[in-house]
């Protein structure tokens, strides 16, 4: 029933509020050189009281790199995926962030070892109010928004996100594409 209540909504939320075309959302970045590492480190820093508080481990590979982007939506992206490999992860479980440069693009991975998503939840995680309707969701307080606006900002800096989940225990995997111009 909550979950049929929810389907409603989204597709009511969805009818008065179209997703506008990229070129009219543009506008809204503040783009700038910034270092992503530093900004990932800082975020890192800023959650240690919570991964300390959960036994979990974390670890890191973070290169030194900086591109032509709007920090602070970015810091939005970074935040909502560290906070969900937390808050979506066991006790004495483990996140690791992987942040790479190529040639043309970086990327940057957020794993986590918590319970995963089933295919059906891979196709709409990334949908506006869309909650998995499980125990684990359950305990958790969000709304739903988290993942569509993490898709969005990265969307408006003409980048792409991709997430490698299998159910049974074995963990989420969000990697974000970026240009570094």
């Amino acid at each position: 029933m909550r979950k049929e209540f929810i389907s409603n909504i989204s597709h009511d939320i969805h009818l008065l509020l179209p997703p506008a075309p990229f070129d009219q959302e543009a506008h809204i970045l503040k783009v700038g050189e910034y270092n992503v590492d530093r900004q990932i480190r800082r975020l890192i820093h800023s959650y240690e009281w919570k991964i300390d508080l959960n036994n979990l481990m974390l670890s890191h590979d973070i290169l030194d790199v900086e591109i032509t982007a709007d920090g602070a939506l970015l810091d939005t992206v970074w935040d909502n995926l560290l906070s969900n490999a937390l808050k979506y992860n066991s006790t004495f479980a483990e996140v690791e962030i992987e942040l790479m440069e190529h040639k043309n693009e970086i990327t940057v991975s957020f794993k986590d070892t918590g319970v995963g998503m089933d295919v059906a939840v891979k196709q709409h995680v990334f949908e506006r109010i869309y909650r998995e309707d499980t125990a684990n969701s359950q305990r958790t307080r969000d709304s739903g928004l988290g993942l569509s606006i993490v898709h969005k900002v990265v969307f408006l800096h003409r980048g792409g996100i991709d997430v490698e989940s299998n159910q049974n225990d074995q963990g989420s995997t969000f990697t974000v594409m970026l240009p570094k111009r």
